[in-house]
């Protein structure tokens, strides 16, 4: 609900898969107004979300938690398509 109540009207969470991060594939979530042609849009809990094509390719079918306890607190994915991941949780590889 944090995230659903800091969207303007106009607004989504963009979620993009970027090259780095020592697995060699990290997760960038950011909130967005502009979509593009090549996005795919969804929306969960009354929340829009967009990938671009080649990012929802390898986030289909992930999980997103968030988590806050003492020791970590942010989102963190579940990725059935990341065939290895780092000791961070930061970053992914397929």
């Amino acid at each position: 609900n944090e995230v659903k109540n800091n969207l303007k009207d106009d607004q989504f969470l963009r979620i993009e898969v970027i090259t780095g991060g020592c697995s060699g594939m990290s997760y960038s979530l950011s909130l967005d107004s502009n979509k593009k042609d090549n996005d795919h849009e969804l929306a969960i809990g009354g929340i829009k979300i967009v990938s671009d094509k080649d990012s929802f390719k390898l986030i289909e079918g992930a999980k997103l938690d968030y988590i806050d306890t003492f020791e970590e607190k942010g989102f963190r994915f579940v990725n059935p398509n990341a065939n290895r991941g780092c000791g961070c949780g930061k970053s992914f590889g397929v």
